[in-house]
This record gives structure tokens, sequence and C-alpha cells, in this order.
């Protein structure tokens, strides 16, 4: 293929190309209670990998990405969030303004012939990484037609100097470090520079490849589809151009083609690993294209069966080879176009059946179950439509109005699961027609999945309830998932929910707090002022999640944040991190140019830190209408241990919580009252959030009637609807795809007293018209 064409094909995403000339184409729970520690996803890269840009903004090509300690680098910089397992100390920030990105996923890098190329993290974004073709979106419409070779005229290259093998090394580090635009650009340049090399050929390889992975199928069909060119080539390289165009052609809808392509592959084949691969693609695309005999005819020839075994026995196996790489799209195709006399039908029907049960879709599964086991005979295929026929039909049966709670009851945990329950059977009272399944879990998230399968199967409850712990609830929601069951789990994790419409997270996150406060913290500043704030944080997964979202919503929001550091949770004196956040020679002598403070740890540590402040020359804004800097919290500063009863110092600070005991609110004042008097405690945010979770759902359980399936979906139905719903942590309105909007609490300490924090003109006047002492 001409270099032309290439610089075609990758034209958006690289500046290497040359113009043309024609047309272009974490549950430690977030309310303080030690549940399980795990908070981020194990397999998530670190910030500053391939994908995950680093909290910093870009700064000219060639910058360095963090300047040396102690230093105050010419260009700003925002110091990234410190690695897991690493000192945990965070750059300061230089006293200047920061340049941000227009977005603030944007990151930068630059390719191998010295162009900057601006890229967004976000997969799918218009010029980003994961975009190779021209950019689709709702101001710009559909890519344009794929030019012709001929029909683009494009200078040469810009040379390099460099041999072939020389730039596909340089690439392939590219490609290794994570800098896939880099990469991309690195592979063109061995293809423009030196088309008729080999080392040209391994780089459309990784270039058709790449294109595949993003789905950007013509663009792989062009780059690999090769005829004479390959003649040469050595099996390996030969192999993977053959099998990225008859991946191509397969998604692309052509079977027959991608069936050659197979075939092709597999004469190239060298290892065991190659020759399945080939296979399984072959034998798909030849019964997607309807013709089965062209994968009979090679299982045969193969190691795979017996030589000379009968025809019943190679399409056993060519069947599963099939239907066992096929996509759900291309399953439900082959469904729908297979004869019913087909001798493939019924393992057709087995596979979709199958596919259906795995995705809540319990009339199609039922359904495609009953044709498999009417037309296969005894054996483990029948075996496994009968036993799918079986599973639908306690699917499908639903106990009225019968809701399923899963609680750590017993075992290291229990003491959470009975407050957990104390606030359940409190909501519940209100609804006398639900009946209930309790399911104790022990905290164990295995037991916990096996318990929801069984609630869903043996006890055929409407809906799910809880668990607690981020592990547990994973599990479950998975099951809930799977069967399309109602569940609002009562883990306060964010991301869980993300699993599908019918999971829904009710308790707020310790990261939806600390950019609630965020969100205060820029409203409040002075007008035209987008607002400077520091942060000071435990390092641990709690003080992780704040601060970074935290920093993320101040970012977002256009402010500036101005320095960062963190502490060992377990320390007392804090005069080295406080000296260091102001980088201070001595008490006093500090730079506290920023205008507010954020401090996401609990209230003992927070009353313990708050005198170093002001020990090392920081003021402390305690009157909304003084100078100083403004402290914020997150929900561990909702204790009065968080105030400072000497100096005052933590009066006027502000903070975020899912809850607050208003007496002034009827329906708080009535919650709070009944649970006091049932359990002899006054009421925590976390019974307050499990409270309001099973009221907005066991309404909903004892008012839908039926006995199939259909009530689950109705059900479902009227959670997504929710508008407003009154709760005692605030209204709820739950969004289509699950999604529960409820705002924090704000808070303030007024003196000796924790309170909502009220708008600022009421504020002003509340704390100037304070009952002045006895005498005056």
């Amino acid at each position: 293929m001409r270099a032309e064409l290439l610089c075609a094909l990758l034209l958006p995403a690289l500046a290497a190309c040359p113009a043309t000339t024609g047309p272009a184409s974490r549950d430690t729970g977030d309310d303080g209670i030690t549940y399980e520690s795990v908070h981020k996803d194990p397999a998530a890269p670190p910030a500053g990998s391939a994908g995950v840009p680093e909290r910093r903004p870009p700064g000219p090509p060639g910058t360095p990405s963090a300047p040396p300690a102690g230093s105050r680098p010419a260009v700003p910089a925002v110091a990234p969030a410190p690695a897991a397992g690493g000192s945990g100390v965070v750059e300061r920030i230089p006293a200047a303004p920061i340049a941000r990105p227009t977005r603030p996923s944007a990151v930068w890098t630059e390719n191998i012939l010295g162009a900057d190329v601006a890229a967004p993290s976000a997969p799918g974004e218009p010029g980003g990484s994961a975009v190779v073709g021209p950019p689709v979106g709702p101001d710009v419409g559909p890519p344009a037609p794929l030019p012709a070779p001929d029909a683009v005229t494009v200078a040469p290259a810009v040379p390099t100097g460099k041999t072939a093998g020389e730039l596909l090394s340089d690439a392939k580090k590219l490609e290794a470090s994570g800098d896939d635009v880099g990469a991309r650009a690195a592979f063109a340049q061995v293809v423009a520079e030196h088309p008729a090399t080999e080392p040209a050929l391994e780089a459309r390889a990784a270039l058709a490849e790449d294109a595949l992975a993003r789905e950007d199928f013509v663009a792989a069909k062009a780059l690999a589809a090769l005829g004479d060119e390959l003649a040469t080539a050595r099996d390996a390289l030969a192999f993977r151009l053959e099998v990225a165009a008859a991946e191509a052609d397969r998604h692309l809808q052509s079977f027959a083609d991608a069936a050659t392509g197979f075939l092709r592959a597999l004469e190239r084949a060298q290892a065991p690993a190659e020759k399945a691969a080939a296979q399984k693609g072959l034998a798909a695309s030849a019964l997607l294209a309807g013709e089965p005999e062209r994968a009979e005819a090679v299982v045969a020839r193969s190691s795979l069966v017996p030589a000379g075994a009968p025809l019943g026995q190679v399409r056993v196996v060519t069947a599963d080879l099939a239907l066992g790489s096929m996509s759900r799209d291309e399953l439900a195709r082959l469904y729908r176009d297979t004869p019913r006399e087909s001798p493939y039908f019924a393992f057709v029907a087995l596979a979709r059946a199958e596919d259906a049960c795995n995705h809540a879709d319990p009339d199609t599964c039922g359904v495609a179950a009953s044709l498999a086991a009417e037309r296969l005979t005894d054996g483990p295929f029948r075996a496994r439509a009968d036993a799918l026929v079986e599973h639908v039909r306690a699917w499908r049966q639903v106990a009225p109005h019968t809701l399923g709670i899963l609680l750590p009851e017993s075992g290291k945990y229990g003491s959470i699961g009975k407050a957990a329950r104390a606030a359940i059977e409190q909501a519940l009272a209100a609804n006398p027609g639900v009946t209930v399944v309790w399911r104790d879990t022990a905290g164990d998230a295995d037991k916990a999945k096996q318990l929801a399968e069984d609630l869903i199967l043996k006890d055929h409850v409407m809906a799910l309830l809880g668990p607690v712990g981020e592990k547990e609830s994973a599990e479950v929601a998975a099951v809930s998932q799977r069967y399309g069951v109602p569940h609002v789990v009562l883990s306060s994790t964010e991301g869980l929910a993300d699993v599908g419409p019918n999971v829904i997270r009710v308790r707020q996150s310790l990261g939806e707090q600390a950019r609630a406060v965020a969100r205060w913290s820029a409203t409040s500043a002075p007008a035209g002022k987008a607002g400077k704030v520091a942060i000071l944080y435990p390092r641990n997964s709690a003080g992780d999640t704040a601060m970074e979202a935290f920093w993320d919503e101040v970012v977002r929001l256009g402010g500036e944040v101005w320095a960062v550091e963190g502490y060992d949770p377990e320390t007392s004196d804090f005069n080295a991190v406080v000296q260091k956040l102001l980088a201070a020679s001595k008490p006093g002598k500090g730079d506290s140019g920023f205008d507010a403070l954020f401090i996401p740890d609990v209230g003992p540590k927070v009353r313990r830190l708050v005198p170093f402040l002001k020990y090392w020359g920081v003021l402390v804004k305690t009157d909304p209408r003084g100078r100083g800097v403004q402290l914020l919290g997150a929900s561990g500063w909702n204790h009065p241990s968080v105030i400072d009863r000497g100096d005052n110092l933590t009066d006027n600070a502000v903070f975020a919580d899912a809850f607050f005991y208003d007496p002034d609110d009827p329906a708080v004042d009535a919650f709070g009252t009944a649970f006091y008097l049932a359990q002899k405690e006054k009421p925590r945010p976390f019974h307050a959030e499990v409270f309001d979770a099973t009221g907005l759902l066991a309404p909903l359980v004892a008012a839908v009637p039926g006995a199939d399936h259909q009530a689950r979906v109705e059900v479902l139905r009227r959670l997504l609807g929710t508008r407003n719903h009154p709760g005692v942590t605030g209204l709820m309105t739950v969004l289509p795809d699950g999604t529960v909007l409820k705002a924090p609490r704000i808070l303030t300490i007024d003196l000796d007293d924790i309170r909502l924090r009220l708008a600022d003109e009421e504020e002003d006047y509340v704390r100037k018209h304070r009952v002045a002492p006895e005498g005056q």
C-alpha cells in the first residue's frame, strides 16, 4: 500500500503525516467505618501511565513532568498525586497562577518527529489516543469515505535519516511505554520512509492490530490486506497480517472473505496457539457465511478429531470452535439466520440460550433452550439444554411482594450488619405489605454471591437490598445484573452500580462529599476569582480518595490547587508537613497565598492539627466576614471532637456529610426520635442512609403485583422513574442509568455547635446576632 493511503487512514491522529491536496478523510466505608479495604480497581493503571493523566496541566513539550524537590520551576505545574506505596509527599506548587488545559483530562505527548499532539485520555474523544480516523461527535458528523489510494496526493514523509530497523525499534519502545499516539506515528514513519522492507510490514501489522483494537475495521483492512508483498514475508509476520485482515472482514460482515483469510493464516501458522486462533476464526466465519462445509473440511484434517472421525463428531467440534469465539451480535445473527433443519441449529440455539441467560433475558433463554432440547439427543448437550429450561422456570417465578436482604450479621463485621438491620427494620415498619427474607453473609463475598443466587432462584424474591461491604456488594451486583433483578446496594463505594441500571447505590461516597465541598468553596470565592486552595491529607485509602476527588473538582471548576501535602495518618506532630505546605523557613515566614485548606481527616486529628497552622503563621478564617484561610473538611469532621474550644480555630469551618439531625425538619426529627427510642442511641449518617435506601425500594416491592419476572421488570421501571423522593438525607432522584442524584449536607461549626451551613447573608446575620453573654 502507498504511504499516501496510510497517512490518509491515520491523518486525524498523527501530526507525522504531511498535508494532502486531495480529499481528506475504594469497603473502608466512606462513612469512616472500616469494612473492606479495597477502594480502587487494582487493575487500574497508576496516574501518569498510558491513558491516565497525572493531575498536572500540560506544559510545553520537553518540560520536566515534575520539578525537583524544593525548586520553583519557571513553568507552573500541579503536583501529581502520590503513587500507592510511595512517600506520599506531593511536591509543593509554586505561588503563581497555574495554567490549566481546555479539558481537565487533556494530556500532551510528543511524537518522534517533534510534533505536539494534544490528546484527551478518555478513549473516543476526538483527537485522542483511542481514535484514529476522522472524529465523530454531535458537532462533527460521520467520517468521510476512505479515499482510494490514487485519490490522495501527499508530499514525501520528512526523512529521519534512520534505517527501517532503527525506526521500528523506536516505535516498539514508544508502544512499550504506553505512548499509543507516539507509537502510531512512529510505525507510520517506518512505512512511509521504507515501504518495501520487512520492518514496514511489521509496522503495518502493528498498525492494523491497533486499528482492530480501536474498532476501526476499514483502516485495519486497508493496512493488512496485502497481496504479492506477503510472498517473501516470514510466516510469523504473514500470519499476523492475514489474521488482521480476516478479523477486519469478519467485523465488516464479509464472512466468506474472512473465512478465506483465516484459511490462509492457518497455512502460515506455526505455533499451536496460532493454529487454534486461525481454526476458531475460520469456523466462526464459515458458519456465519452459511458455508459450514469449509470449516468441517479443516476440522476433519486437523488433530482436533481422530483420523476418519464420523461427520457427527466433526460437526460437534466445528460448532464448539465456532460458537465459543462469537460475539453476542454474531451469535444472535446466526440464531436468526440458521435454518431449523440445519444440523447446526441445535448447537446454535443452545449457545444463544446460554448467552441470553447470562444477560438478564429469560424469555430468549427459555425459548432457545427449549428449541435446543427438542433437537438434541441424549448426552452432555441435551443435559445443558434441559438444565437451562429448568433454570429459566425457577428464574421466572416470583414470590409476590418479597424482598431479599443480605447483611453481615455475624463474623468480623457483625456490628455493621446489626446497625444496618436496625435502620432497615425501622423503615420496613412503614411498609407492612413486604415479606422479608434475611440472609447473613458473614462478611464473605463468595458466600454473598451464592446467597444472592439462592434468593433469586429458590426464594424467588422480587428485589434485593444489601450487602454493605464493597467486595460483597460487587459480587451480588454481578448476580443481580445477570438476572435482571432490582438491587439497591448498601455500600458507598463509587463504581459498584456501573454494572447495569438495575443496581442502585444510594449511600454517598467520600469522593462525592469532597466534590460537594469543592463546589461550595468555588461558589463562595469572591466574584471574578476562581479561588486558590491547598490540601493536607492523611496518606491512607480514605485520604487519597477525598484528596483526588476534591482536587479534580477544583480544577474542573476553574480553581487553582496551590499546594498539596500528605502525612502519616498515625502522626501527632504536624510541624514538618505544615512547614512543607507553606515552604516556610521558620514560623510566620511561609507562603499561605491560598484561600482555603481542605483536610479530609477525622475530628480528633483535625483538632490536633489546627494549632500547628496558627503556629506556622496561617491566619484561619473563623468569621465569614473576616480575612484568612477557610478550613474545609469531609464527613470525618461531623463529630464534637473537631471543635476547638480554646482559640476557636475550627469556628466557621465547612464540611459535608450525608445526614444531619435537624429537629426543625419534621421527617428528620421523626426518624431520629423513633430510632433513639428503639436503639437507645442517636442515628449516625450510616443509619440514615440505610433507612432511606430501604424507604426507596420497599414501597415499590409492596405496590407492584405479579408472580413472574415481569413484576421485577415493573419494580425496576418504577425505581428508575423516581423523582424527588423525600428521604431523611434529602431528596433523591434516580436517573435512567441507575445513578442517584442526592446532595450532601453542607455543615459548619458555630462556636461549640455543629449545624447546617446557611446562605451567605443568613450566615452573617446569625453570627452577628449570637446571644450576648450575661450582663450585656
